[in-house]
């Protein structure tokens, strides 16, 4: 007996597709793999209804892409549910990085390394390779171009982020002035991360971005200020 396709059930196959189409636009891997069982669902009713005689085959495939598909939603949703973050964590989630998901948020804490540096010590050396990634959390660090002061990094700060951004050696010294506490990212570990988790590059690109804009304001502002100190004695003669 012929098997007869019933062409009023058509839009169940284009829905499915739309919907696999849109799970490889989403970053998120718990809604791309939601969206992923709901497409290969709408091809088995497809399949069920449309047809005379089902095509057991694409069912059977298409319960395979299910199983495999709701296996790794159940570990993410495990994973997503146990995030638990210390104070310290708590804080830099909150200050810094909000904008990205908790448990993305705790791959970049799985790599971190929180320390303690005296005054005077070095954080970054002038033409040197950076290693590490640093986010300022307490004290202050003064940067120094030769032996010469150029700038203080104050806390809410990151350092070695244009290294990691560009890969390049760094610009100039950078040595702590007050007790600083800091929290450092190996940068090999972190662009490994980066490169397998899209979301967090992102995330991490607007941070850094938001970063440098903060500096660039205020070496404007520092420039104006000097800028308005020199034109002082011209204005009183």
């Amino acid at each position: 007996m012929e098997n007869v396709l019933n062409d009023q059930h058509i839009w169940l196959v284009h829905v499915g597709f739309a919907l696999l189409a849109a799970s490889y636009l989403v970053r998120d891997m718990l809604w791309l793999r939601t969206i992923a069982v709901c497409s290969s669902m709408l091809m088995i009713t497809f399949n069920l209804i449309a047809y005379n005689f089902p095509i057991w085959g694409i069912i059977a495939w298409n319960v395979f892409f299910i199983s495999i598909n709701i296996y790794n939603l159940v570990k993410l949703i495990r994973e997503r549910a146990n995030v638990r973050f210390t104070d310290d964590e708590q804080w830099l989630f909150d200050t810094v990085f909000r904008h990205l998901a908790p448990h993305q948020f705790r791959k970049l804490c799985a790599i971190a390394q929180w320390q303690r540096l005296d005054t005077d010590a070095h954080v970054v050396d002038e033409g040197r390779v950076v290693s590490h990634m640093h986010f300022l959390r307490s004290g202050s660090l003064t940067v120094l171009s030769g032996n010469t002061p150029v700038a203080t990094v104050l806390p809410g700060n990151f350092i070695g982020e244009m290294a990691y951004l560009t890969g390049e050696l760094a610009s100039a010294d950078v040595r702590v002035a007050k007790q600083a506490e800091l929290v450092s990212w190996p940068i090999k570990t972190l662009t490994a991360l980066c490169e397998a988790d899209q979301a967090i590059r992102v995330a991490l690109q607007g941070v850094l971005a938001s970063d440098l804009v903060d500096k660039l304001r205020a070496q404007s502002r520092a420039r104006s200020q000097l800028g308005e100190l020199l034109d002082e004695p011209l204005a009183a003669t």
